[in-house]
């Protein structure tokens, strides 16, 4: 069963097309805006249900109960809720849920979606349109500044309102959520903004330990586990904060997640990044190193040691495997996926076109991470098996042809050629 978000696609391709979801009959007009925090996922959504256009927000689940499960129907900020839609849901399950007015919702499973809109889990039962090696590699590599151009535009609409260290730390902070708790540490990247941390480093000149106590106040974390009551101690320190509100533990996922995706670990890597990090722009610290346009091993290497952590003896003692964490794969994602969209569209936006063009060919030589779980349908092409080129593009490419074109059933428009097998 996919994850939620990747069902966020679904309902934003629906609403691209025309096709319509039988037997309820709905057409998506537009998704919404994404909601990034507490409530529903879209905001502000338009589509017909057997005839009749409604206008409202959209919440989405894996399995129907989730909405009672989540008391969504106790809580006011889903009033506004119109449509509920979802992947898993019994046959003894009813069409409807309520809100706290007791309104109700209708409810309707993605699965009942058009042949245009098929499962990721049909993708590798395609037949190969051209299998040359060059001619994917070529393909891929497109692919992979398509999606880097859209991650440059929402990394540059955030700095247009927060500033450019600001985007930065956002983008960083999601992708240390990343996958289930992206909005939590999103949040948190607003509750602490990068500039207060830099004015708290300048002002306390904190130890590691400081910036552990900080994030896993403000996470609700820090009475999670017994060994987090040494760090109670630096909570006097932070009084000028705690007027802020701070996330509840309850909004965590823990669930079902190796140690190294606990979100504990992943705020133990931000705090000792935070400690470490050498300038108090982020930005500025990462263009001056890119503008020097030096051959791609120094520079990957400079970037890399910039990003690298020194764990002191409490973090070897408490949190042993966070060098593994924050290893060569996650400083790889840091560079691709938070750094260089930003540079990138900088760069374009001031007409700088040989440096992103540094950048792209930067970006297109950094080494392979490991295979994201949600393109695991795709490793029975044979194209990719003959591709030794280990590259992380490929799984940019991927995601953006997934997303785009295998969920769309586009097979006719498929760049690389290939048709859906029938079965």
């Amino acid at each position: 069963m996919p994850n939620e978000e990747s069902l966020y696609p679904l309902w934003k391709s629906l609403c691209r097309s025309d096709v319509i979801i039988h037997p309820k009959k709905l057409r998506g007009i537009f998704p919404g805006v994404f909601n990034r925090f507490d409530g529903p996922d879209f905001q502000g959504a338009e589509f017909e249900l057997d005839g009749r256009t409604y206008r409202g927000d959209v919440e989405i689940h894996n399995n129907a109960r989730d909405w009672y499960a989540h008391n969504h129907h106790l809580d006011p900020k889903y009033d506004r809720v119109v449509l509920h839609l979802v992947w898993q849901q019994k046959s003894s399950e009813s069409n409807f849920v309520t809100n706290s007015k007791q309104q109700s919702i209708p409810t309707i499973s993605l699965k009942y979606l058009s042949s245009q809109f098929q499962s990721e889990k049909q993708i590798p039962y395609c037949t190969s349109g051209n299998a040359e090696s060059e001619f994917c590699e070529k393909i891929l590599r497109k692919l992979a500044l398509k999606r880097l151009t859209q991650k440059a535009k929402y990394a540059f609409d955030i700095s247009r309102s927060e500033g450019f260290d600001q985007s930065i730390y956002v983008s960083l902070l999601r992708l240390l959520g990343s996958p289930q708790n992206v909005n939590n540490f999103e949040q948190i990247s607003r509750l602490l903004p990068w500039k207060e941390l830099q004015t708290y480093k300048k002002k306390l000149m904190p130890p590691a330990e400081w910036w552990l106590a900080l994030f896993l106040f403000y996470a609700g974390l820090i009475n999670q586990k017994e060994q987090f009551k040494e760090l109670k101690k630096y909570q006097s320190a932070q009084q000028i904060l705690v007027n802020k509100n701070s996330l509840s533990s309850d909004c965590w996922k823990f669930g079902g997640q190796r140690p190294f995706h606990s979100p504990v670990m992943r705020l133990a890597g931000l705090a000792q990044f935070v400690h470490r990090f050498p300038n108090e722009s982020i930005f500025a610290f990462c263009r001056d190193l890119f503008i020097t346009r030096m051959p791609f091993a120094g520079l990957y290497k400079k970037l890399s040691a910039s990003f690298s952590l020194i764990p002191s003896t409490y973090w070897q003692n408490n949190f042993p495997d966070i060098t593994q964490f924050w290893g060569r794969s996650l400083k790889t994602e840091i560079i691709a996926n938070v750094l260089i969209p930003l540079l990138y569209h900088t760069s374009l936006h001031s007409s700088s076109f040989g440096f992103a063009a540094y950048l792209e060919e930067f970006f297109l030589y950094l080494p392979a991470t490991l295979r994201y779980g949600r393109l695991k349908n795709f490793s029975g092409w044979r194209e990719l098996k003959n591709n030794s080129t280990g590259k992380f593009f490929q799984n940019q490419a991927l995601l953006h042809l997934q997303n785009h074109f295998c969920n769309l059933n586009l097979c006719q428009q498929c760049p690389l050629g290939r048709i859906r097998e029938s079965h």
